[in-house]
């Protein structure tokens, strides 16, 4: 099978070019697709693992005030 390059939304992407949307290699290409699909995948669950962490350091926070709170008073 030919592949080659094709560039949709600023990024490169490897095409076949006996694909369905080979001469325009547009969007809609599985490929291409499947490549944005997992790039979102990627990114959905780098910001869950921030959320995680973020989530933690607030609860470490609170307990912080809370034991500070308790010493103020």
């Amino acid at each position: 099978m030919e592949w080659r390059l094709c560039y949709a939304n600023a990024n490169i992407f490897v095409c076949a070019v006996n694909s369905v949307a080979s001469s325009i290699c547009s969007r809609h290409d599985p490929a291409v697709l499947r490549h944005e699909v997992a790039k979102k995948r990627r990114h959905v669950e780098q910001l869950r693992w921030e959320l995680e962490h973020m989530e933690s350091e607030m609860q470490y926070t609170q307990h912080g005030h809370r034991a500070l709170s308790l010493y103020a008073d």
